[in-house]
């Protein structure tokens, strides 16, 4: 029987036809979009996370073209002759001051069988006075570190008498808990002159100074301006992607020995002495929201550690920020981990174990009654804010966060603040120090800010982010496509069956 329809048939016969392309082809490009995408993809990433000599890569690590800037408030004290008499200091926040880094690694070793390489950072500090409140030669008021240093090593170090005449020489010498008009250059950099009484409780060795005290000065970062810091070890990620850029050591140490907790048996493993993450600057690919990224500051002596917030968008560029959980500078009560970092500084002084926000680096700065905190005592404890008039913590000005590309690990922005403030308490039969007024008060905080230039973010966007969003728009496109092509073709087969056997339909109707 001659067929009346020749398209119809025609459109029946390309059933069968649709049907085997559009599946031949949706399996294919299920196959291109779930493997072949994704591991191109993965390789590209893989060979950026590598720390080789004469990859852009090593070049961008070891001489840092990314502006970096650090912005230094100062707690100035406005109420200094009160404040030795015994009333609640009151401090005025003066700042920034701001220095541009330029930072470069000076590269000591290359171990391929450990994957590892060892270097040192230097830092040049470059004053921007545009950018500042005013010029390096401004004076402040500031708690007298020096003197609370010689106070608590020699109390610490001596007989009681012995150390209170030591300390009543310093007061004969016009030394006070107060520091009178002390230029902002010398206090950050260069170095306040001291008395030639604290070189002599050096070298006589009663007390052992930190690197704040150099040559008979005393400065925030006193030497550090354009000096190789300690050395570093950290894994090269050639072996294992996963280990790219974490600390190996530290100044040919694998942990610390400040926090070391003596009640736990000598093999126990020490918490707070642990080297855990990067400096900060690198960071693994392949990053998940449960994934937390842990830091090792050598400023404040202790790894600390980001948590995932939410996710945002820098200029562009998805990323993931990460900020600083409440835990890290919580108390032992909250935070049992932290048990290790409360330091009791001994000899009938005032202890604060049971309060959050602070802790002491006495351990870790050579006995000398120093304390770190976010600015202004922010998630700190109430007493904090009450023993000092002046503070106002503010999330927004004052808390760390960290913004990631999560496929490559890219850091795209840094905000880092802390806080370093100096402990007050009464020393028993010190006399020059009968009427101070227990306190930890804040002496400056620094905010370290880095944000990624235009070129380097646009060679995230350009490659990494494009290709995934070129990908992410075919993905559904193709495979609808091809999805409903091969629905199609199966509709036709089955209208061109029936069409074909038409009784099977009419039997079926009538069972």
């Amino acid at each position: 029987m001659k067929n009346r329809n020749p398209k119809k048939g025609s459109i029946l016969l390309a059933g069968p036809a649709i049907v085997i392309a559009a599946a031949s082809l949706l399996s294919i490009s299920l196959f291109v979009f779930y493997v072949v995408i994704p591991s191109v993809i993965r390789t590209l990433i893989l060979k950026e996370t590598k720390l080789i000599n004469g990859t852009e890569t090593w070049e961008k690590w070891t001489n840092v073209k990314i502006p970096i800037l650090i912005k230094f408030y100062i707690f100035n004290v406005t109420n200094a002759d009160d404040a030795e008499n015994g009333a609640k200091f009151e401090v005025q926040e003066v700042g920034p001051y701001v220095w541009e880094e330029k930072r470069t690694k000076q590269v000591i070793s290359i171990d391929e069988n450990e994957d590892t390489v060892t270097y040192k950072e230097i830092i040049h500090y470059y004053f921007r006075p545009d950018l500042s409140v005013g010029s390096q030669e401004d004076m402040v008021n500031i708690v007298n570190v020096p003197l609370l240093a010689a106070v608590a090593l020699s109390y610490h170090t001596l007989y009681t008498s012995v150390a209170n005449y030591i300390i009543n020489i310093f007061a004969r010498l016009s030394e006070t808990i107060v520091m009178r008009n002390v230029n902002i250059r010398e206090l950050v950099f260069d170095g306040v002159e001291l008395g030639s009484t604290y070189g002599l409780l050096a070298s006589f060795g009663i007390v052992e100074l930190p690197d704040e005290f150099v040559d008979g000065t005393f400065a925030f970062y006193n030497q550090k301006n354009g000096t190789p810091s300690k050395e570093f070890k950290v894994y090269r990620g050639v072996k294992n992607y996963q280990t790219f850029g974490q600390i190996v050591e530290y100044d040919h140490k694998p942990e610390l020995n400040f926090w070391t907790n003596q009640s736990l048996p000598v093999d126990a493993e020490q918490y707070c002495n642990k080297i855990n993450g990067s400096d900060g600057s690198l960071f693994p690919p392949f990053l998940t929201k449960d994934q937390g990224l842990h830091v090792f500051s050598h400023e404040i002596c202790r790894s600390i550690y980001f948590t995932f917030d939410e996710e945002v968008n820098l200029r562009g560029v998805p990323a993931y920020r990460y900020t600083l959980p409440d835990a890290t500078f919580a108390g032992p009560h909250m935070n049992e981990n932290n048990r290790c970092f409360c330091s009791d500084p001994g000899d009938d002084l005032a202890n604060y174990c049971d309060a959050s926000g602070v802790i002491r680096l006495f351990s870790c700065k050579k006995g000398i009654p120093i304390a770190v905190s976010l600015p202004h005592f922010l998630k700190g404890s109430t007493r904090f804010h009450e023993e000092v008039n002046g503070m106002e913590p503010d999330d927004t000005k004052h808390g760390l966060s960290l913004i990631v590309e999560p496929n490559s690990g890219s850091v795209l922005q840094i905000t880092k603040r802390v806080q370093i403030s100096a402990e007050l308490q009464r020393h028993p039969g010190i006399s020059a120090f009968k009427d101070v007024r227990y306190a930890v008060v804040p002496l400056f905080w620094v905010e370290e800010f880095v944000d990624i230039d235009e070129k380097s973010l646009s060679d995230v966007r350009d490659t990494l982010v494009a290709a995934l969003e070129i990908v992410g728009i075919l993905k559904p496109i193709v495979l609808g496509f091809l999805g409903l092509s091969l629905i199609s073709g199966t509709l036709l087969q089955v209208f061109k069956i029936k069409s074909k056997y038409p009784l099977l339909e009419f039997n079926a109707s009538l069972g």
